[in-house]
């Protein structure tokens, strides 16, 4: 009993250690691997997540596309801005997070427009941030729903009542063991003009490493001849 007992303490502590194979699209990187240009559309990302290939795609059903946007003044500005001039600026001690680059979406006043992104293999785990990175101090509130490939709603997420970042990012994540097929980032409940930035993405589907698995195997096998010998 203690032998069979000690392996399958063993078997936990190796199932809990799995090693989490994620893929980030930071903005900071073009699909090809080249550097953004300010204003430039996005292309498809091609990523290996957990072992599998993952396309992941950008739309919106605004007018403009989802492109490049650079931190600072680099002489282009987000639609509806408070003072009509670039300032794409991000909060203090946030710098390094956000980098040089983000993913700007421009959701034009009166409409209900989005972002989408899809992904051409479901994942479990997608997280992200939101950059509320105009000047409008106006509260910006968006809405984050995680979509199954069937099209039905796996999670929601709202930002926090009356968000307005002033350049600081609102974090959001999601864990469905179902697949995330793709998320769409919404206004939720005002009509405002919502200089959207979204940034740091992050798509996860843990597997266990060879090694691990093989220790497993060994594991069990010492189990089957420990009770055998019984």
């Amino acid at each position: 009993m203690k032998q069979w007992t000690a392996l399958a303490a063993a078997g936990v502590i190796l199932a809990f250690g799995v090693s989490a194979q994620a893929a980030t699209i930071d903005s900071e990187t073009t699909p090809g691997g080249g550097t953004p240009t300010d204003g430039s559309t996005i292309g498809a990302y091609s990523l290996t997540v957990g072992g599998s290939s993952v396309t992941v795609s950008f739309s919106t059903d605004a007018p403009a596309p989802v492109t490049y946007e650079g931190e600072g003044t680099d002489g282009t500005d987000f639609f509806g801005t408070a003072s009509g001039v670039d300032t794409e600026l991000v909060g203090s001690g946030y710098e390094g997070q956000l980098g040089d680059f983000f993913l700007r979406v421009d959701l034009l006043f009166g409409t209900t427009q989005s972002l989408t992104i899809d992904l051409s293999t479901p994942v479990p785990l997608v997280s992200g941030e939101l950059w509320d990175i105009d000047d409008n101090v106006i509260d910006e509130d968006m809405r984050v729903t995680a979509y199954d490939s069937g099209g039905g709603v796996l999670a929601t997420l709202d930002t926090p009542a009356g968000f307005a970042g002033d350049g600081i990012p609102w974090a959001w994540s999601f864990d469905e063991s179902a697949g995330i097929a793709k998320i769409v980032i919404s206004k939720n409940g005002h009509i405002n003009y919502p200089g959207l930035g979204v940034d740091n993405l992050v798509f996860d589907n843990p597997i266990p490493e060879p090694a691990t698995l093989s220790l497993l195997a060994m594991g069990a096998i010492g189990l089957v001849a420990g009770r055998k010998r019984k």
